[in-house]
């Protein structure tokens, strides 16, 4: 399976955890491409879903949700209804509503959130 592991990590956490997650795929036999949208230039690189199975988005929480820009970001995608995940990295208090305000954009994207 090809899978594409998208995240923002604006301190570095996010970003170790997508290397965890992208091992423990590769590790099943998937073949996992990572792309760090954390710079602006890099989120105005397309990103073409026809090449990809599957996905799965991280980032952190900011105010209860995932960042701005990575909002703004998925609202360019056309999820052409392939399954994705999501991840979100945290240390306080205050998740929800990360994960459902997430999942509306993603569904919104035709995604098909799965986790």
């Amino acid at each position: 399976m090809q899978i594409a592991l998208v995240y923002f990590s604006a301190t570095g956490n996010t970003a170790h955890m997508a290397q965890v997650i992208r091992q423990a795929c590769m590790e099943r036999g998937a073949v996992v491409d990572l792309y760090d949208i954390t710079a602006a230039a890099d989120r105005r690189k397309p990103l073409d879903t026809t090449a990809f199975q599957a996905f799965i988005f991280g980032a952190p929480i900011h105010s209860c949700r995932a960042p701005r820009v990575m909002r703004a970001w998925l609202d360019t995608l056309d999820g052409r209804g392939k399954p994705c995940a999501m991840f979100f990295t945290y240390g306080g208090f205050g998740v929800h509503p990360a994960h459902s305000s997430t999942r509306e954009i993603l569904v919104r994207q035709t995604f098909r959130v799965v986790s």
